[in-house]
C-alpha cells in the first residue's frame, strides 16, 4: 500500500496543476499511466480534480482523492498488473518508512480503514472496507469525507456502496422515504470490459449528455438512499452482430458475437435492503466495445439511458 499511497498522491498532485492525459507534459502522461493501469475511465480524472478543487479545504481533498485511487491502484497491483512506465520511477524504493507527508497520511488513512470492522448489519455477511472488490470500483467519484458526520460508519464514496449489491446494508445511510428525488448510485458488473464479475459504477450515468438529473450522479455518500443493481441475465442466446478485434497472436482479426444483454434491475434502500422494486430490460445499444479483454469469446448490448430511466426514474426522481 506504500507504493500504491505515493502514486495515488503524485497523481492529485497533478490533477490539482491541471493534468489532462494526451498532451504529453510529465503530469498528464502520469495521470494518464494511473487510469491505464487501474482500467478506470479517463474521465475520472476530470471528477476526481473538480472534488479536489470544490471548496477551500485543499489539503483534506487530497488527501480523500488519493484516498481512493491509492485502493484501486493497490488492487491492480495485486491482480499483477505491470506498471506503466511513466509509474516505475514514482514507486521506485518506496515503503512505509519512507513516504513523504501526503503519503503518510493517504497509506494512515487507508490502512485504518482496512483495519476497522465492517460495522454494518449484512444481509449477508461480506466486508466492506478491504480494497478487494471494493476498490475498483470506489474511485469514479470521489467526494470529501467531511461531508457527512465524522462518526458516519459510510464508504469514502459513492460508489463505495457497492457491497449493497451483494447483500451489505449501510444504517448510517439516509432512509429512503418521502415524494423524493432519492439519490441513487447505479452499479453494473462490467460484462463487457473485465469479465470480473465486480460492481462498478456506469459510466453512461455521469456523462452529461445523457440527462441523468442529480439524484442519479450525487458524489456525496451522505445522501445515497438507494442502490440500483444492474445484473446480466441468462446465457448467451441467438447472435445479433458480430464485432471484429485485432489479437497480436492470430494474423486475422477476431470476430466475437454479440448477443442481446438480457438485465434484471432491482433498486435496494442502503440503509436496511429492502428492495424496493425490480424491473427487466433486454439491451438496445449494439455498438461494439472499443475493447475487450484477452479471452473474451462473446459480448453483450448494454442498456441504454433512457432504459435506465424508464425502469427505476420515478423511484429515483421521484
Amino acid at each position: 500500500m506504500a507504493r500504491s499511497a505515493t502514486i495515488a498522491c503524485r497523481l492529485v498532485e497533478a490533477l490539482a496543476r491541471g493534468a489532462v492525459p494526451g498532451d504529453g507534459s510529465a503530469d498528464n502522461r502520469l495521470a494518464e499511466g494511473v487510469a491505464v493501469f487501474t482500467q478506470l475511465d479517463p474521465a475520472q480524472l476530470a471528477a476526481t480534480r473538480r472534488t479536489i478543487l470544490s471548496g477551500n479545504r485543499l489539503r483534506e481533498n487530497l488527501v480523500t482523492a488519493a484516498v481512493g485511487w491509492a485502493e484501486a491502484i493497490d488492487q491492480a497491483l495485486i491482480e499483477g498488473r505491470p506498471l506503466p512506465p511513466d509509474l516505475e520511477p514514482v514507486a521506485e524504493g518506496v515503503g512505509p518508512d519512507r513516504l513523504d507527508p501526503l503519503a503518510a497520511q493517504v497509506f494512515a488513512r487507508v490502512s485504518a480503514h482496512e483495519g476497522a470492522p465492517a460495522g454494518r448489519s449484512p444481509r449477508r455477511l461480506i466486508l466492506v472496507a478491504g480494497a478487494g472488490a471494493v476498490a475498483v470500483a470506489l474511485v469514479a467519484w470521489l467526494v470529501v469525507r467531511s461531508l457527512g458526520p465524522e462518526s458516519s460508519d459510510l464508504p469514502f464514496s459513492a460508489a463505495g456502496f457497492a457491497p449493497a449489491c451483494e447483500g451489505t446494508v449501510f444504517p448510517d445511510a439516509p432512509a429512503y422515504k418521502g415524494s423524493g428525488p432519492h439519490p441513487t448510485v447505479v452499479f453494473d458488473t462490467d460484462y463487457n470490459v473485465q469479465l470480473s464479475g465486480k460492481w462498478s459504477t456506469v459510466p453512461e450515468i455521469y456523462d452529461a449528455r445523457n440527462g441523468f438529473s442529480g439524484a442519479w450522479t450525487s458524489a456525496n455518500p451522505g445522501e445515497i438512499q438507494a442502490v440500483a443493481c444492474v445484473d446480466l441475465e441468462g446465457e448467451p442466446e441467438g447472435a445479433i452482430k458480430e464485432c471484429p478485434y485485432n489479437d497480436r497472436s492470430r494474423p486475422e482479426p477476431t470476430n466475437l458475437p454479440m448477443y442481446r444483454g438480457e438485465f434484471a434491475v432491482r433498486l435496494y434502500e442502503a440503509r436496511t435492503g429492502r428492495l424496493i422494486h425490480e424491473a427487466h430490460i433486454s439491451g438496445e445499444i449494439m455498438k461494439c466495445p472499443k475493447m475487450v479483454p484477452v479471452g473474451a469469446t462473446h459480448i453483450y448490448s448494454t442498456p441504454s439511458p433512457q432504459q435506465y430511466i424508464e425502469a427505476i426514474g420515478r423511484f429515483v426522481d421521484g
